[in-house]
């Protein structure tokens, strides 16, 4: 079941990695600014989605600017951001009306993205991880659906950011605005969710940008193994 993308009201919520507040020009990150940043990071990479890569039949769309495509993600307003202590800002967003098209943003302390990332057809099952969801295989401890596409310009930025984004994930499997401590059902949740493979494809964005071919999915980089969680799943608020 996917989610749509709800009107929120700003808040903050203090955890020992950070606040989450969704108000992102008190961050002096407007949305003409934000776009630039992206725009340059992203450069004139051109991306096809990885649940369609390598099709030939007629309906698959042909590759689309990657900039367009993430900033797709942030139609619904206000952005989502999550403040991590000595880290950064994550923001994360939705098509306007359609939660099926999510976007991931990651910036460093010195406001450079370092990170972005296009998510399609991510499932939110909430407690349905422990049981019963029909988006996720048990047996095999996968999801059925979606795919979370990350470009990056350097490994070592993949390998800073992936405990990150692995969180953002899990609490987007549960919904968001998780308390994984409110009673045993939701504490067994979040426990479940992060046992659970994450659909996960990363991109060397310098090769695109840099090279004669664009096209970003021509790029692959290997994901690094063996890596947990960092932020508290109910850090992720909206």
């Amino acid at each position: 079941m996917f989610k749509r993308a709800l009107p929120v009201m700003a808040l903050c919520l203090i955890s020992a990695s950070g606040c989450a507040t969704m108000n992102t020009l008190d961050s002096g990150w407007a949305m003409g600014r934000f776009s630039a940043a992206v725009k340059e990071f992203a450069g004139k990479a051109v991306f096809q989605d990885a649940l369609v890569f390598g099709r030939h039949d007629k309906k698959v769309q042909p590759p689309k600017p990657l900039a367009g495509r993430i900033m797709d993600g942030f139609q619904e307003l206000p952005m989502r951001r999550l403040v991590l202590k000595n880290t950064g800002i994550v923001f994360w967003g939705f098509e306007y009306q359609d939660a099926s098209i999510q976007s991931l943003v990651i910036v460093n302390r010195n406001d450079h993205v370092k990170l972005v990332a296009a998510v399609t057809l991510f499932p939110s099952v909430g407690t349905g991880v422990l049981s019963g969801s029909q988006d996720i295989d048990y047996k095999t401890r996968t999801l059925k659906s979606g795919q979370i596409s990350v470009f990056v310009r350097n490994w070592a930025d993949l390998a800073r950011y992936l405990p990150v984004i692995k969180s953002w994930a899990y609490a987007n499997l549960l919904g968001f605005n998780v308390d994984c401590y409110q009673s045993a059902e939701w504490e067994r949740a979040c426990r479940a969710a992060t046992g659970f493979r994450l659909p996960l494809r990363a991109y060397d964005l310098r090769d695109a940008v840099m090279g004669k071919k664009k096209l970003v999915n021509l790029y692959p980089l290997s994901i690094p193994k063996g890596v947990a969680p960092s932020v508290p799943l109910g850090a992720f608020r909206q």
